[in-house]
């Protein structure tokens, strides 16, 4: 199936708040669908395997420009985009 059909075969996303985790999920936490993929941000420069990729829903397209703070992770099934939570150490 190509991308431009799971877009419009996706799930409404029933989640409202923000979704954050330390590491990539297995699988996602609105609709249990699984691989979650990776956002890749910038001009990229499409080949096979970058297809490939997408194709099989590890890959997602995030934009030009990441804003600071953005999501890592989408869900390709339901459109869920999930953040990376960032853990903070106190110095000793």
């Amino acid at each position: 199936m190509n991308k431009l059909k799971r877009e419009w075969n996706k799930k409404p996303n029933r989640m409202s708040a923000r979704i954050e985790k330390e590491r990539k999920p297995n699988k996602c936490p609105n609709c249990s669908a699984s691989p979650v993929a990776s956002i890749l941000y910038g001009y990229v420069g499409m080949d096979s395997v970058l297809e490939q990729k997408i194709e099989e829903g590890r890959v997602s397209l995030g934009g030009c420009c990441e804003g600071m703070g953005g999501p890592v992770w989408e869900c390709t099934h339901c459109g869920l985009k999930i953040y990376q939570k960032l853990i903070v150490k106190k110095l000793s």
